[in-house]
C-alpha cells in the first residue's frame, strides 16, 4: 500500500482546522419520556449543542417522527426503482456529489445529513469515565485509546488478516486495515499512537450523562474534543469500504457487536447517511436513515417514542 493511499486516510483526521466551538452550557438536563433514549444521551452533549464554523450552525439532531422515517422510505425506494429493500446494509458508492440520494429522502433526514454541523454529521465515538478511576487525564486517553484497539483487533479480525499501519515512523496515528484474499481494505479506525498523548483532550464534566453526581472525564462530549483534528485521539471504525470492495457487512449489526466490546461510557453515534472517503471515492450507506447511538452492544434510535 502506497504512501499517498495512506495519507489520504489519515488526512480524514483533519476534518476542521482553527475551529471553535462557542460557550455552551453542560449542565445536567433531567431526562425527557417525550424524547428518545438516544436523544436524551444526545443532549447531554455536543451533538446537540451549537457548533461554530466562521458562524453559529445549530444541531438538527431531532427525534424523527415515524411518518418522517417512511416519506424518506417511499422516497428512497420510489428512487432505487424498488429493486432494492432498506435495511439491507447495502450500500452505494459516489465518485462525486452525495446531495442527489439524500436530497430525495428529503425534510429532516435531508437537513441532518448535508447539515455542516460538524459534531452531529459524522460517525462519532464519545466516553464518559468516572475520575475517581484515574490518576490522570493521560491515563484516562490511554485507556479510551487502547480499548478501541482492542476491540478493533476483535471484531475486525473476524473479517480477515487485521494490520496497523502508519504512514511513517514519526507518525502520530496509526489506521486498521483488514486484507482477506487478497484484497485489503482501511476500516477508518484511526488511533493516535500512544507517545503521542498527553491528555489535553480529556474534559471533565460534573455529572455523568445519566445525572449521577460523580465528575466524569470524557472525550467527545464537550465543545470539538472529538471532532476538529487537530483534537482526535482516536475515530471509530466504519465498514463501508470494506463492505463494497471486499465483502458486505451489516452496518448495525458491526456496531452493535463493536460497541459490545467496548468498556461502558463508551457511546458510537452512526448518523443518517454515513460516510467514508477513500482513493477518491465516497462511500455512503443509504440504507441507514434513522441516525443511532451504539452502546454496550445496544442500538438506540433517534425516533419519537
Amino acid at each position: 500500500m502506497s504512501l499517498k493511499t495512506l495519507s489520504i486516510l489519515l488526512s480524514t483526521v483533519s476534518l476542521t482546522a482553527c475551529v471553535n466551538a462557542p460557550k455552551q452550557d453542560y449542565i445536567h438536563l433531567p431526562y425527557d419520556n417525550a424524547h428518545s433514549e438516544a436523544y436524551n444521551i444526545a443532549k447531554q452533549t455536543s451533538l446537540s449543542k451549537d457548533y461554530w464554523y466562521g458562524s453559529t450552525i445549530k444541531s438538527p439532531l431531532k427525534d424523527f417522527t415515524p411518518a418522517e422515517i417512511e416519506s424518506a422510505e417511499t422516497s428512497l425506494r420510489e428512487y432505487r426503482g424498488g429493486n432494492v429493500s432498506l435495511g439491507n446494509g447495502l450500500l452505494s458508492i459516489a465518485t462525486g456529489d452525495l446531495t442527489g440520494i439524500i436530497t430525495v429522502a428529503g425534510g429532516s433526514v435531508a437537513n441532518l445529513a448535508q447539515s455542516g454541523h460538524t459534531p452531529s454529521n459524522q460517525i462519532r465515538l464519545l466516553v464518559e469515565l468516572p475520575k475517581s478511576e484515574y490518576a490522570s487525564n493521560l491515563e484516562a486517553e490511554k485507556f479510551i485509546v487502547t480499548s478501541m484497539k482492542q476491540a478493533g483487533n476483535h471484531v475486525l479480525s473476524q473479517y480477515g488478516q487485521v494490520t496497523q499501519i502508519s504512514p511513517k515512523p514519526e507518525s502520530a496515528y496509526d489506521a486498521f486495515w483488514v486484507e482477506k484474499s487478497g484484497k485489503s481494505a482501511p476500516f477508518s479506525l484511526v488511533n493516535r499512537k500512544e507517545s503521542k498523548l498527553n491528555g489535553e483532550f480529556i474534559a471533565e464534566a460534573a455529572t455523568s450523562i445519566d445525572g449521577k453526581n460523580e465528575v466524569q472525564l470524557t472525550y467527545g462530549i464537550i465543545g470539538d474534543s472529538g471532532v476538529a483534528g487537530s483534537k482526535v485521539i482516536v475515530k471509530p471504525p466504519m465498514p463501508f469500504v470494506y463492505s463494497v470492495e471486499v465483502s458486505p457487512i451489516d452496518t448495525v449489526e458491526f456496531y452493535k457487536e463493536y460497541s459490545a466490546q467496548l468498556p461502558e461510557g463508551f457511546y458510537i453515534y452512526v448518523p443518517s447517511f454515513p460516510k467514508t472517503s477513500w482513493n477518491g471515492k465516497t462511500y455512503v450507506d443509504n440504507s441507514v436513515i434513522v441516525p443511532s447511538i451504539f452502546t454496550q452492544g445496544q442500538q438506540y434510535q433517534f425516533i419519537k417514542p
